[in-house]
């Protein structure tokens, strides 16, 4: 005879066996889930491994961030709702989010499930990355510049 008892992920067995020979396991059930994020860049000379990323839990009481630079970067966290985003790199490129984030780099992630992201660095012509035109600007694109 055995009986499991479930105390969130972690799962508590006892079997008794007869001539008093029994055991106790104990099982960590899977807690963590991952965010894979490729990373593009569109115009400018940046390239992917010039960008940090940093994901965050959104809600939580205590937010811990994680940081990571790179063209490809997985973050496995537990489950939840995260919000990733770019904390640095080169100026002028807006973000462009794609995959499972949504226009605000947030992303739910399940246990024992991988997501795929895409941030593509867009550059644009004003520090925020965005493509505000002045007549400099325009004058640029319509001589080639």
């Amino acid at each position: 005879m055995s009986s499991t008892l479930k105390f969130g992920a972690l799962a508590l067995t006892i079997a008794l066996f007869g001539a008093g020979a029994s055991f106790v396991s104990f099982a960590q059930a899977a807690t963590t889930g991952s965010v894979k994020i490729s990373i593009g860049v569109q115009g400018g000379s940046a390239k992917a491994g010039d960008f940090t990323l940093t994901i965050q839990k959104k809600g939580a009481v205590r937010p811990s961030r994680i940081s990571a630079k790179g063209g490809t970067i997985t973050f496995n966290v537990e489950p939840g709702t995260y919000v990733i985003s770019k904390t640095s790199g080169p100026s002028r490129y807006a973000s462009v989010w794609g995959g499972a984030c949504n226009a605000a780099g947030e992303v739910v992630i399940t246990a024992d499930t991988q997501v795929n992201c895409t941030l593509t660095n867009v550059y644009g012509s004003s520090p925020s990355g965005g493509t505000t035109s002045t007549v400099r600007d325009m004058l640029d694109r319509a001589l080639g510049r």
